[in-house]
């Protein structure tokens, strides 16, 4: 992996020092989205390996591009806002949470200066900033973020894998604020919008896939054993069609396990921001 991140890197930076003859159409973004891509990359590969290595890496990408964001793009570019959303992600899935709602706050306001109407950004926005505040514990501001973001989902008319994150979004604070019966309304909302997407598709498996897995947390937070059950099969076959193993897959599979033996499914280790189940306990 850090050998074809390395080449990849290698001949973009060969393309921008050729790009005088062939201008690349705004440089700066396009500079900000590929090294964001290769932090990102870097991360996954530290997750998998727990490559130290990569994780500096990745860490030392991500300052690159919020510093270069900063120097090489005007607020009024509609891009920068959207470079620092991904950006901002980044250093939430790396737990870098103070870095991230300080980044996200930073687009947030150049957003309601310089672009008002991009709801679409805002939304996206919304909930990037509600995973700061649920690794915080402020649960109850995640919360009206997320029901904004769904709202604004529904405003825009976007469409049913949208609405089905947005409810699935939802649903994973409302389990968190004990909630539990909201929670699994919403989440079967996300089923049901995710079940009227074409099933064939990879993508579509792998969402409804997630979905099923958070809907199953929930019905064993409520004591609801055969249904959490019955979702996880499920779930566990949707990422089986795809060939995905790891991530919520290997989750979903030591789950079902620990289900199907009898064994004690409470006291796992927790993502900080949507209570998913986190660490190697299913091993």
């Amino acid at each position: 992996l850090q050998q074809t991140l390395s080449h990849a890197i290698a001949l973009f930076q060969r393309l921008c020092r050729s790009s005088e003859a062939r201008p690349i159409p705004n440089l700066p973004y396009e500079n900000a989205r590929f090294y964001t891509l290769m932090a990102r990359l870097m991360w996954c590969g530290n997750s998998t390996h727990s490559d130290t290595n990569a994780e500096d890496a990745a860490t030392c990408l991500a300052t690159v591009v919020e510093h270069e964001t900063r120097v090489s793009m005007s607020p009024e570019d509609p891009n920068t806002v959207k470079v620092m959303l991904k950006a901002g992600e980044l250093y939430a899935d790396m737990e870098m949470w103070d870095r991230a709602r300080a980044l996200l706050e930073e687009g947030a306001n150049l957003l309601q200066t310089h672009h008002l109407g991009d709801d679409n950004t805002r939304r996206k926005l919304l909930h990037a900033l509600s995973r700061c505040l649920c690794a915080k514990g402020k649960l109850q501001l995640a919360l009206g973020m997320r029901q904004q973001a769904l709202r604004l989902v529904k405003k825009i008319g976007c469409n049913a894998k949208w609405r089905a994150e947005a409810e699935r979004h939802l649903a994973q604070i409302l389990r968190r604020i004990d909630e539990k019966e909201k929670g699994e309304k919403r989440m079967l909302k996300a089923v049901s919008f995710a079940e009227g997407m074409d099933q064939e598709s990879p993508t579509v498996k792998v969402l409804l896939g997630r979905i099923l897995f958070d809907l199953a947390l929930l019905r064993i937070d409520r004591g609801n054993l055969p249904g959490a059950k019955e979702a996880l099969q499920s779930s566990v076959a949707l990422y089986d069609a795809v060939g995905i193993r790891c991530g919520k897959a290997k989750c979903g599979r030591g789950l079902l396990k620990k289900l199907e033996e009898g064994a004690e499914v409470d006291g796992e280790e927790r993502c900080p921001c949507c209570g998913g189940v986190e660490g190697n306990w299913w091993d």
